[in-house]
């Protein structure tokens, strides 16, 4: 009872000792190092924040810090999830495919520093894509394919925000050859569709696993 009431503070940027935080390239817990970042297999800078969470709440209960490091060393997240999926010709290319919102599809953006073509579009959920278009257009992606039900109304968003770096194309498969055509050497090709699956497949699963093989068979 007493571990429960017990509150460790978490803030990947906190300068406090007496959080969880990143600094120097590792993960710090008041003045102990728990382990490097450079060990964890899970992508992008946002997946920190979680990992900061999860430690702070099982620190007091996981005598050994190795086991942080082996569990994040190993752990490369859930499937269709900015799964990484190929390095070909020094482009990585990644399935996000369960990215069914624009805000997902934001993360995922933001995940990578390198810069990005993606792949957008699928059955409607009824969302807005202006701040998704804004992050494009303010961001080093470097080129937009849209696909599917929604890639008129996204292409719309992208001109609003005055972004001109896109491609309407018919299949994913299509997508991603035409991605594999634009890219160059330390891009990444993300598929995040910011949208659902419905209007090509029975779910994101079948769509990130059509993007993995149309990869495949570059």
């Amino acid at each position: 009872q007493s571990l429960a009431l017990t509150k460790i503070p978490y803030d990947r940027n906190s300068k406090k000792e007496d959080s969880v935080r990143v600094d120097s390239g590792r993960i710090w817990f008041k003045n102990s190092s728990v382990m490097p970042i450079d060990n964890i297999a899970l992508v992008g800078e946002h997946m920190l924040d979680n990992i900061c969470a999860a430690i702070a709440a099982t620190y007091q209960l996981i005598e050994d810090k190795s086991v942080f490091d082996t569990v994040l060393r190993n752990f490369s997240g859930l499937d269709h999830r900015l799964q990484p999926v190929s390095n070909k010709n020094g482009v990585l290319y990644i399935d996000d495919s369960i990215s069914t919102i624009p805000s997902t599809a934001i993360a995922a953006i933001k995940a990578f520093s390198q810069p990005k073509i993606i792949i957008l579009g699928g059955s409607d959920k009824g969302n807005e894509f202006d701040e998704l278009a804004s992050e494009i257009a303010h961001s080093n992606v470097r080129h937009v394919f849209a696909t599917g039900q929604m890639k008129h109304k996204i292409i719309s968003a992208l001109q609003k925000a005055n972004y001109t770096q896109f491609t309407e194309v018919e299949t994913l498969p299509d997508a991603v050859k035409s991605s594999a055509k634009t890219a160059q050497k330390g891009d990444v090709v993300l598929l995040s569709p910011a949208c659902a699956s419905f209007d090509m497949f029975s779910g994101y699963a079948e769509r990130g696993n059509t993007f993995a093989q149309a990869v495949k068979e570059l």
